[in-house]
């Protein structure tokens, strides 16, 4: 079970549909948890079964597997993504895929302002105020850039712009 759990319904009544994708939802936000429990960073589940799954530190396996998954994942119902640390950069990245919940092992607070206010589920280990940088001195700069975007599509092309820049130097 969660440590926390943040989950946003339009309204109270269930048709049979609905309680059936709440189950899906639900096996596969428990599939994303073992997996990340297990090792990988990222990964993402339809269905209960994984879709895709990267190893990494930072941001980079979230954006690999929407490079290769793409708006692909968008067409698989009941989707879940799930990050080691679920902040603002990494959530973004989940709604681009089309993610209808998401699960991380460490989730900041303003992940779940913006998820109650499109709607997506959120569920996680550990709640923190914000994600900080490696030194743990200040706020991560993937967080500060998500911040700064007023949509996910900016924030997706300011990340590849900033990560082809360091790779060029």
């Amino acid at each position: 079970m969660a440590a926390f759990e943040q989950i946003n319904r339009s309204n109270g009544t269930r048709s049979r549909d609905r309680e059936q994708d709440g189950k899906s939802i639900s096996l596969s936000l428990e599939v994303a948890r073992e997996q990340i429990d297990s090792g990988w960073a990222s990964v993402l589940v339809a269905d209960g079964k994984v879709l895709d799954r990267e190893k990494g530190r930072g941001i980079k396996p979230a954006l690999l597997i929407l490079q290769r998954m793409g708006q692909t994942a968008g067409r698989y119902p009941n989707l879940v993504f799930g990050d080691r640390v679920l902040g603002l950069a990494a959530f973004r990245l989940g709604a681009l895929m089309g993610a209808e919940a998401m699960w991380g092992a460490l989730v900041s607070q303003p992940v779940l302002t913006e998820a109650a206010s499109r709607g997506i589920v959120v569920e996680g280990r550990k709640l923190v105020p914000s994600i900080l940088n490696r030194a743990g001195d200040g706020l991560c700069p993937m967080e500060q850039l998500s911040a700064a975007c007023e949509s996910d599509t900016q924030f997706y092309t300011e990340l590849v712009k900033k990560l082809q820049g360091s790779e060029a130097r």
